[in-house]
């Protein structure tokens, strides 16, 4: 049986570069739980384990080529945002909040960021 699951790329990479760039020795597990949803690598150098674990975007099963079913899942995320109750809601790209974070690290002296979701207009 095939399994078919998606990631995102950045965390991926990230995740394999935490051992940064020696990695003649080092010993890859990759597993995919799909009870969990989960995709995870283990990284194995000498006495040193490292385990990474990520959230696979999409559910198990999904074809490439099957926008509908992205179209639902997208649809059933926003209708079971909407009928939460919560005061604010914020949904991100995260290509931007990367972007976001990137430039903010580069500021000397920026330590911390505070996001304030107020109930009350401008509600920011």
């Amino acid at each position: 049986e095939e399994i078919t699951f998606r990631i995102n790329l950045s965390v991926l990479l990230h995740c394999l570069g935490t051992l940064g760039s020696q990695l003649h020795d080092i010993v890859l597990k990759m597993a995919y739980f799909d009870k969990d949803e989960c995709f995870s690598l283990q990284l194995v150098e000498g006495s040193v384990l490292t385990e990474c674990k990520i959230r696979t975007l999409f559910e198990a099963g999904l074809d490439d080529d099957d926008d509908e079913r992205i179209d639902d899942l997208n649809l059933a995320f926003n209708i079971a945002f909407k009928n939460s109750e919560l005061l604010n809601k914020c949904i991100v790209r995260s290509e931007q909040l990367k972007d976001a974070f990137a430039e903010l690290f580069e500021l000397p002296g920026a330590a911390s960021v505070s996001v304030l979701l107020s109930p009350n207009r401008p509600f920011f």
